[in-house]
């Protein structure tokens, strides 16, 4: 029935993408006070306090996106970081709702658990901000199959002729996965190995 609107639909989610992303180089261009470090251990609070309060992860996204955009825009004073933080945490939580304490970890599959790590790499590193979210996810979906079924071809005809596009796109932002990855040992951050939280 929606086969004739497809393209349509992607070329208007992908324009929405382009306009509402944050500049991707906003620190050394917008901000004076605040640096790449103070983004990192801000995110990495929220990641915290996000876990405490049980919020969904999805949540967790919402909330770095407004940062970003905000500070894309705004310039701030390292002193209101933390209130910024707040203040996107309050809106995203009020657009998502607050996870069932009755989560099963047995409910996750491997390829969801590797696909959620991957993701939260990209919140963590400043330099992901290139990359537009549709070719972040589509990067995670390409790495978390590559992964673990390394003999099989990460990406199959019937995810899409779109997605495949962003793929090929994307290699830059594989490469930068593939840097992650690679030197995870280095990254003081240590959210990393908190694992997913309930979607």
């Amino acid at each position: 029935m929606c086969e004739a609107y497809v393209s349509d639909i992607y070329e208007y989610l992908h324009n929405m993408e382009v306009h509402r992303r944050p500049i991707a180089d906003y620190i050394e261009k917008v901000q004076k006070d605040v640096g790449i470090n103070m983004r990192g251990v801000l995110i990495d609070w929220l990641v915290e306090v996000t876990e405490e309060y049980k919020l969904l992860s999805h949540t967790l996204y919402l909330i770095v996106s407004y940062i970003d955009r905000f500070l894309s825009t705004k310039v701030l004073n390292r002193k209101r970081l933390q209130l910024l933080g707040v203040s996107s945490m309050l809106i995203a939580a009020r657009i998502t709702i607050v996870a069932q304490e009755d989560y099963e970890l047995s409910s996750y599959m491997q390829l969801e658990f590797l696909g959620y790590y991957l993701a939260e790499l990209s919140l963590l590193e400043y330099g992901c901000l290139k990359f537009l979210p549709s070719m972040v996810a589509a990067s995670v979906i390409f790495l978390s199959r590559f992964t673990l079924k390394p003999r099989a071809h990460p990406w199959v005809r019937t995810r899409g002729l779109n997605s495949l596009i962003l793929i090929e796109k994307g290699s830059g932002i594989l490469f930068s996965y593939n840097n992650m990855y690679s030197h995870l040992q280095n990254l003081a951050l240590e959210q990393l190995c908190h694992g997913p939280r309930p979607v």
